[in-house]
């Protein structure tokens, strides 16, 4: 009973900073779109006419390529897996009588490892994943819904490094018809 009190209490503290998380995110989708506006209307030499928050929507109600998720799901489910790491990590270090120590060494990892065994370390991955993904996602979308006005088609780019996909590197350079074809994000 005690720990799981002590997780309740622990999950009460954490809530409103995974909110908060979740609303930057949210907040930098719609930077993104106005940015990606200005862009595109710079490089065309004209103005797109592109409204930011329809595009925003459109965003935020279509689903992402690589998973079929929406953002907010797809946030929420980051969150989601934050937070249950670490009251899963709580519970563990209760069962197995965990130290403080030790239980820090399980939270940030260990100096020999370079602390990449660590919980922590994982949710940085996560993190970084759920970033590039919906900031890929976001302005594939704003950049489909401002240039399709222009153009009919759109020509698919990859960056080419030895972590490249095979299914990125298999559509990097095709030209596709947009409403079509594929769109980024090919994967997470």
């Amino acid at each position: 009973r005690e720990i799981n009190r002590f997780v309740s209490d622990v999950n009460s503290e954490q809530e409103p900073l995974l909110e908060q998380y979740k609303e930057e995110q949210q907040e930098e989708i719609v930077e993104l779109v106005k940015t990606e506006i200005q862009l595109i209307d710079a490089i065309v030499d004209q103005t797109t006419n592109s409204n930011s928050e329809q595009i925003t929507r459109t965003i935020m109600n279509a689903p992402i390529a690589a998973n079929g998720v929406l953002v907010d799901p797809f946030l929420t489910d980051f969150i989601n897996r934050v937070a249950n790491g670490i009251a899963d990590l709580i519970r563990k270090g209760y069962v197995n009588s965990y130290t403080t120590p030790q239980l820090i060494q399980e939270l940030i990892g260990t100096r020999s490892l370079k602390f990449r065994d660590g919980f922590l370390n994982r949710v940085r991955n996560w993190n970084k994943a759920v970033v590039n993904t919906s900031v890929q996602h976001a302005s594939s979308i704003a950049v489909r819904e401002i240039t399709r006005s222009l153009y009919e088609r759109y020509l698919w780019v990859s960056v080419l490094d030895d972590r490249t996909t095979l299914i990125c590197r298999s559509r990097n350079n095709n030209i596709y018809v947009y409403g079509e074809g594929p769109v980024p994000p090919a994967h997470i």
